[in-house]
C-alpha cells in the first residue's frame, strides 16, 4: 500500500509538470518566496532517491542529497526520474531497517543517526511529497491557469477521507 502510494503521488506530480511549459517550470516566483516550481519538484525527487539510494548503503541522509540543478529547470529530466524513482519503488525493499542519518541542530553540524526503515521512510515521503505539492497547487492556480489540477492534488490522503466522511 505504501508503495503504490507513493507511486501514485508521483504520477501526479508527473502529470502536472509534463503540463507545464519549461519558462513556467523554472521561473522563480515571488509566491513561492523566491523559488520555483521546479525547485519544489527537485526537492520531492531528491528525497525519494535518497531513500532508494540508502538502500544499497544502509544509510539514509536527506543533508547529502544531490541537489541536481538540471532537475528544477528541465521538465523533461524531471519526468524521466520521476519514472525511474516509480519503476525503483516497486522492486525496493520496504522491510529493510537503515539509519536515518542528519543534522538536526544548527548549533551542533554533527550527524545524528536513528534506526528507521525503508518502509517508514517511503512513508514519510509521501507526506513530504503532498506538502511540497500543496505549496505547488497554490501558485499554479494562481500564475498559471492553463493547467489542470486534480482536485486531490496536495491533499493529504487523511484529509481526503475525513472530508468525505462528513458528506456522506
Amino acid at each position: 500500500m505504501i508503495k503504490s502510494t507513493l507511486q501514485n503521488t508521483i504520477n501526479q506530480l508527473d502529470e502536472l509538470v509534463e503540463q507545464l511549459t519549461p519558462e513556467d517550470y523554472k521561473r522563480k516566483e515571488e509566491m513561492l518566496s523566491g523559488s520555483s516550481i521546479g525547485m519544489h519538484v527537485r526537492h520531492i525527487i531528491e528525497f525519494i532517491e535518497c531513500v532508494l539510494q540508502g538502500q544499497e548503503s544502509g544509510v539514509i541522509c536527506y543533508d547529502d542529497r544531490q541537489r541536481d540543478e538540471i532537475l528544477q529547470t528541465d521538465t523533461q529530466e524531471a519526468s524521466r526520474r520521476m519514472r525511474m524513482c516509480h519503476r525503483a519503488i516497486q522492486t525496493c525493499n520496504s522491510n529493510q531497517i537503515i539509519d536515518l542519518a542528519g543534522s538536526y541542530c544548527v548549533e551542533n553540524s554533527k550527524p545524528y543517526s536513528v534506526k528507521s526503515s525503508v518502509e517508514r521512510e517511503l512513508a514519510y515521503n509521501i507526506e513530504h511529497a503532498i506538502h511540497h505539492m500543496a505549496i505547488i497547487k497554490i501558485a499554479v492556480k494562481q500564475l498559471f491557469p492553463y493547467v489542470t489540477i486534480p482536485a486531490h492534488f496536495g491533499v493529504a490522503h487523511s484529509t481526503i477521507s475525513y472530508e468525505a466522511s462528513q458528506s456522506a
